[in-house]
């Protein structure tokens, strides 16, 4: 007869429920709240379970044995109530516990192996120390015997803490090989701290809350016979509509307060990113271009391939017009719209009034911030809370049910030096900056049909410059005057704006900022220097 794994549940949500596994074929059971696990939980009771928590390993086809092993947990896995730091042996009747004070588990096997008990052969024994049969009657030998292996894991235990606590007194980055840690190492230990991040946005005015919009003009007029002909071949059916103000050399785009029945374009967009847990609370750090778009470089739609721009004179009038092609669109920055249209905009004669906007009229506005954490699919609500003023770095703060693990932090700027390695943490396939532009408004509603379970990734990066500038104004789109990383990386495609960067001890050194691929040298990539989040961390409204 095959013999089955049994795992009885004897407290949290699915006390009672008792899971049976046949071990024939299987080498494994994992436990935690990811839909793929073999035991999952998945109710708000079920906090100090990770996404990812312990393993039963099976071994033997005849004889089977089990073993249970923590999966580098913030909580932990307890094997008789003892914390196990290794994998350790399961004979029937032990209790697994997931957290402390989380669900707890008995472990047996059906039927039980022949001969009783099995021995336990562990690298880390979870009973406490019990004198074997026969030595009852040497109480002394087993007292020495327990005080001396007592004294020995303690000094072990003080050499640690003393060694952890120098690396962390220590600024910048440890030499090699002094404690450094692998970069999976790292991964695993920062895992459940990593954030996805969706966010839908539009540029509104402050005081009637209107999303605002960029004209458009139909790409239509009257040649000298009277005819109707394109304004410009191959432009499509509208054209966005530009204005250069007077003694500018700059231009940007002519926003209204209306839609014009749908002829104008929302200012908006959507776009995802990385972020992580910078506090129990919630708090998170990540990239302003994420949370916070409308004040970085907008990305206009490709599909408007060509527009008009119109100069105006002192009075905010137009003095002319001309075509521009999508590679003159400039770089604008919504939160600094200086023209709105005064007046009803006439394409057929051209003419068209502008004004200035007031101070506090345009603001920009997330119609939605989700964040979801690896290797799970809900989404959690967030908010932001406050945006750097000197570098690409935002703070936000999300709505979750469950105490979260935070990452370790340490302020280097002033210290480290180029040419060394850091590890960056991010989601695939996310923007590095700016924002896909509003459609039909579609931007400003998640679309939960797409929703995906986010896979984080690692990479290995090189810290090939330090730029140590500094300024109190505020940067253009997408500046940092605060501070900034250059990194090489060797590889492309797998990196997320807004993720950490780690240095070789598992510390979050600076939040990563951008990339952009180079032909035959991989990806030129910037961050900011976390003292930048530390900064918002400190300033942030309560």
């Amino acid at each position: 007869m095959h013999q089955r794994v049994v795992l009885r549940h004897l407290s949290g949500s699915k006390t009672g429920r008792v899971d049976k596994f046949g071990v024939e074929g299987r080498h494994e059971l994992t436990i935690g709240r990811t839909v793929n696990c073999s035991v999952r939980f998945d109710k708000p009771g079920d906090d100090l379970v990770a996404p990812m928590h312990a393993k039963v390993l099976i071994e033997g086809s005849g004889t089977v044995l089990c073993s249970v092993m923590d999966l580098n947990t913030r909580t932990g896995t307890f094997v008789n109530q003892q914390r196990i730091r290794a994998a350790v042996r399961l004979v029937p009747g032990d209790v697994i516990q997931l957290g402390a004070g989380g669900p707890e588990i008995q472990f047996d096997l059906e039927p039980r192996p022949p001969g009783g008990r099995p021995v336990r052969a562990v690298s880390e024994a979870p009973l406490p120390f019990t004198a074997p049969v026969g030595e009852l009657d040497r109480p002394a030998l087993v007292t020495r015997k327990a005080v001396w292996m007592f004294s020995i894991a303690l000094l072990a235990v003080l050499v640690a803490v003393l060694a952890w606590w120098g690396a962390r007194r220590s600024p910048g980055s440890a030499p090699s090989g002094a404690g450094a840690m692998s970069a999976g190492a790292v991964a695993a230990a920062n895992q459940e701290s990593l954030v996805y991040l969706e966010a839908g946005w539009k540029l509104v005015d402050g005081e009637s809350g209107r999303p605002f919009y960029q004209v458009y003009q139909s790409n239509a007029m009257k040649d000298s016979t009277g005819n109707i002909v394109p304004i410009i071949r191959d432009g499509g059916a509208f054209l966005p509509v530009f204005v250069q103000l007077p003694g500018e050399t700059t231009f940007e785009p002519l926003l209204a307060a209306t839609d014009a029945k749908g002829a104008y374009r929302a200012i908006g967009g959507a776009q995802a990113g990385s972020g992580f847990v910078v506090g129990e609370d919630g708090s998170i750090l990540t990239d302003r271009n994420i949370v916070a778009a409308w004040q970085t470089s907008y990305r206009f739609p490709p599909s408007a391939q060509a527009g008009l721009l119109y100069q105006l004179d002192r009075k905010l009038r137009s003095t002319g017009r001309r075509v521009i092609l999508f590679g003159e669109y400039p770089a604008w920055r919504p939160l600094a719209a200086r023209a709105i249209l005064a007046s009803a905009f006439d394409p057929e004669s051209g003419s068209l009034s502008v004004r200035a906007p007031g101070a506090r009229e345009v603001e920009g506005r997330n119609e939605y911030l989700n964040a979801a954490f690896a290797r799970e699919r809900p989404r959690f609500p967030a908010r932001l809370l406050r945006v750097s003023e000197h570098g690409d770095a935002a703070l936000a703060k999300i709505e979750a049910s469950r105490v979260l693990r935070k990452v370790d932090l340490l302020d280097t700027f002033d210290t480290i030096q180029a040419g060394g390695s850091v590890i960056v943490m991010g989601f695939p396939a996310t923007s590095f900056g700016g924002s896909a532009a509003a459609a039909a408004g579609k931007a400003f509603v998640p679309d939960l049909t797409a929703q995906a379970i986010p896979a984080p990734t690692i990479s290995v990066a090189r810290l090939a410059r330090i730029l140590r500038e500094s300024s109190n104004s505020a940067p253009a789109a997408g500046g940092s005057p605060g501070g900034i990383y250059g990194l090489t990386f060797s590889s492309t495609g797998n990196l997320s704006s807004g993720g950490p960067v780690f240095d070789s001890q598992g510390r979050a050194i600076a939040i990563h900022s951008s990339a952009r691929p180079v032909e035959g040298q991989g990806v030129d990539s910037s961050a900011v220097p976390i003292r930048e989040g530390m900064r918002l961390m400190q300033a942030a409204p309560k």
